[in-house]
């Protein structure tokens, strides 16, 4: 009894629990560091850092850029602002973005402690950090490490029925910067509202709108009209407000997404690669409407039901605008997918720790049954995300020759599965683990639900456990396992996009090379994946469209319209060769797959650098810089 008493005494002591956290913090930065200097540059990290930067120095209007605002102002003012004051480039970009995902989990730790106490912090510190693929994309300069910064925070200020009116307000104002920061976080504003509401009541509720809504009226007004085109989004279902039609891209025209068809298959390989990114928060979610108690007075507290129902409301809408927007619509690539998660994913996280201590611990057999059904669904879907891996790594397995060795009693290694799949069923390679990985990722699944009813069974003779029933016990082992596991889902989140080499020195090398060639005020044809060499470069002049590349990139239409709306098509693009006097492209531009907008350049007009390839690891990202030869008078 004393050495439990002096365990218990140990575990509850809460300098251990901050020590387990600054070791989950830890963690965490270390995968943070790795990530930003092996991964490459994507479009929309270019974009940010690249227009951001000359939106604040005034190179370029956020209002001139055309219709083609894609994402709110601050997405693209805030890191133009970290670099105006401590100079341009990915080094300051993807440390800027390290410092927020720190001060992103500053909030879930404080709001954990208030309302859990120190070892569901410490706990949910470790959650974030066991999420290898989420930590690749905060890794680098995207608007994700931003946003998660600021819901961080609006939630910290407003979760619980304690906090002051001054926190109140202020998570009110942080939720009206997020929505102006990425709009496609704009469910936040009105469930937030709402809770404030519901909690606090008409008077605190009213100051919070207008706090909410003062960041918003505000950069509208600086903005207008042309703000009103980042709004002309799918999700938001352009019938319900016909006069954004007139920021829609010109008529007649149409996008690559557009004419790009994606199987039924691969919408489910994408949305499994989703779950097996965000395992912990997205079964954690399952697990806590699964098990939601039967009746409100259920619950630890009041509080505790308010804080789910917004939490969990807010998770499932933006879960299902980005769902919406990337797999069932295809509008904004299927591949998007992946890295929306990391804009709410956090929300799931506390979500569960808030509403565990209230799940019901003894459902009906329906709940079992429903239960038992998710969790193989989801060991389903993460055998489907992971069949490159496992597939490959089943299908090269040696299967032991058993009857040969009862026959003989000599041990003989056998055939690889794959030989045997192929002989029997005559499948090939890609059938095969595509078909074999998430069925024995089912059945191993259904093996440990199995065992878990056995041992309940067992443990139920000496009374122990009697108090969980198997739903409550099923979720809870296979978040734990999934937890414990979670690390080794990992893996790069883009084909090609990593290298075990510093990309960030890379990229300024490449830099570097491009200003010592290129003069200042040259005019440039730009088709690369990133324009984030252009922030190495001397001032030069080219056209905005270039800078987003694949995505403003339009078919058809009339060309003066397209150009005037921000947008390019193959016509722009051979205007603009003629004119440029440096033609720089990527051999493996994204853009480059669907068109070949160079078909026509006359190489014998040009002399040809060839620098090195923007992905070290990857010789067909070679940057291929043609300068035009001037006839001398």
């Amino acid at each position: 009894m004393l050495v439990l008493r002096r365990i218990r005494t140990f575990l509850g002591s809460p300098r251990l629990a901050y020590f387990v956290a600054i070791l989950g913090c830890l963690f965490f930065i270390a995968q943070l560091y790795r990530f930003a200097h092996t991964q490459t540059s994507l479009v929309d990290e270019g974009m940010y850092l690249y227009l951001g930067y000359k939106f604040v120095t005034g190179s370029i209007s956020y209002t001139d850029t055309g219709l083609w605002n894609y994402y709110a102002p601050l997405s693209y003012l805030i890191p133009g602002v970290i670099q105006d004051w401590f100079g341009p480039g990915l080094r300051i970009a993807r440390y800027f973005s390290i410092f927020l995902d720190l001060l992103t989990i500053v909030p879930l730790w404080l709001t954990a402690k208030r309302l859990r106490g120190n070892w569901w912090a410490a706990l949910l510190i470790w959650a974030v950090a066991f999420m290898p693929i989420q930590n690749r994309i905060l890794g680098i300069g995207l608007s994700q490490s931003l946003v998660n910064c600021m819901v961080g925070w609006a939630i910290f200020f407003v979760l619980g029925e304690d906090r002051t009116f001054l926190q109140v307000i202020t998570g009110a104002f942080i939720s009206g910067i997020v929505v102006m920061t990425r709009q496609n976080m704009l469910p936040l504003l009105p469930l937030f509202i709402i809770y404030v509401f519901w909690v606090y009541g008409k008077r605190v509720g009213s100051l919070a709108l207008l706090a909410s809504l003062a960041p918003v009226i505000i950069l509208h007004l600086l903005f207008w009209p042309n703000i009103l085109g980042m709004w002309n989004v799918y999700w938001l279902f352009p019938k319900w407000f016909p006069f954004l039609t007139q920021y829609a891209p010109p008529t007649g025209s149409y996008a690559i997404r557009d004419i790009v068809t994606v199987s039924i298959l691969a919408k489910l390989i994408t949305f499994s690669w989703g779950l097996r990114a965000y395992y912990i928060p997205f079964l954690g979610v399952v697990a806590s409407f699964l098990l939601w108690p039967a009746k409100r007075k259920n619950w630890k507290s009041e509080a505790d039901f308010r804080a789910s129902v917004f939490l969990g409301f807010l998770f499932l809408a933006l879960m299902a605008i980005h769902l919406w927007a990337s797999i069932i619509t295809l509008h904004y690539g299927i591949f998007g997918y992946v890295s929306y998660g990391a804009f709410y994913s956090n929300i799931g996280l506390l979500l569960v720790m808030i509403s565990y201590p209230s799940w019901a611990k003894n459902g009906s057999l329906f709940r079992t049954v429903i239960v038992i059904i998710a969790v193989l669904v989801v060991s389903f879907s993460v055998g489907l995300s992971t069949f490159e891996q496992f597939g490959d790594l089943l299908l090269n397995t040696n299967i032991p020759r058993i009857i040969q060795f009862v026959k003989t009693g000599i041990w003989q290694t056998g055939y690889p599965l794959w030989d045997i799949l192929e002989n029997r069923f005559a499948l090939d390679y890609q059938s095969a683990r595509l078909i074999l990985s998430p069925v024995v990722s089912f059945v191993l699944g259904g093996i440990l639900i199995a065992f878990l009813f056995l041992a309940k069974k067992y443990l139920q003779k000496y009374k122990i456990l009697q108090d969980y029933g198997m739903g409550f016990t099923i979720l809870t082992v296979f978040l734990f396992a999934g937890f414990i596991i979670s690390p080794l889902m990992g893996t790069a989140y883009r084909e090609n996009g990593e290298c075990a080499t510093d990309m960030i020195r890379n990229y300024e090398r490449i830099g570097a090379t491009l200003r010592d060639i290129i003069p200042t005020g040259s005019n440039v044809y730009w088709n690369v994946d990133s324009a984030i060499l252009l922030l190495y470069a001397s001032d030069v002049s080219l056209h905005p469209a270039q800078v987003y590349g694949l995505y403003t990139f339009r078919y058809g239409g009339d060309t003066r319209e397209i150009e005037d709306a921000g947008y390019w098509n193959e016509a722009l693009a051979s205007q603009w060769l003629a004119e440029a006097d440096f033609i720089i492209i990527q051999e493996n531009a994204v853009l480059s797959t669907f068109v070949s907008l160079e078909k026509d350049l006359d190489t014998n007009n040009y002399d040809l650098v060839t620098l090195f390839p923007v992905n070290p690891c990857d010789p067909s990202s070679s940057l291929l810089v043609y300068q035009v030869r001037r006839i001398s008078p």
